[in-house]
């Protein structure tokens, strides 16, 4: 785990209710034809803070690109860069509660927590590889830093 700054991200976006971006992944799926060619690095995610305290909330996906398109559920959006904790939750998705209660052990050993949603990076996914052994997610959880 360690401390990092994100940079700013120009993306497009599809904000979309949790339950439907657990069930479907079709805003990902959409966002992806939307972009196309254009895409300048892995999708990724913003998670409601409420979405791990209520189990309610939205998701944004998004997707990095230089020229974001508008269609549709798909806008334009620019991700503020931030103060996180990050990690790398590895392999498949079930389990990474796991991942995120040690992020937020140490969140809570190294740095203060603040309000903001957690991010997510796929950096290795379905997309990639059918090998979910392969698969890398870091996980950033929004702080601010302590002497």
């Amino acid at each position: 785990m360690r401390l990092g700054r994100s940079a700013e991200l120009i993306a497009a976006r599809a904000l979309t209710p949790h339950c439907a971006a657990r069930r479907t992944g079709i805003d990902a799926t959409r966002l992806e034809a939307a972009v196309g060619a254009a895409v300048t690095g892995p999708p990724g995610g913003s998670y409601d803070d409420a979405l791990f305290a209520r189990e309610r909330g939205h998701a944004v996906v998004h997707l990095p690109t230089a020229a974001p398109p508008r269609t549709g559920r798909v806008h334009p959006m620019t991700l503020p860069a931030a103060e996180l904790a990050v990690t790398t939750h590895v392999g498949e998705h079930d389990g990474i509660e796991v991942t995120y209660g040690e992020l937020g052990t140490w969140v809570v050993e190294n740095a203060m927590s603040v309000a903001g949603p957690v991010r997510r990076v796929y950096v290795v996914g379905p997309r990639d590889t059918s090998d979910p052994t392969a698969w890398r997610t870091e996980i950033g959880w929004p702080v601010f830093r302590v002497a």
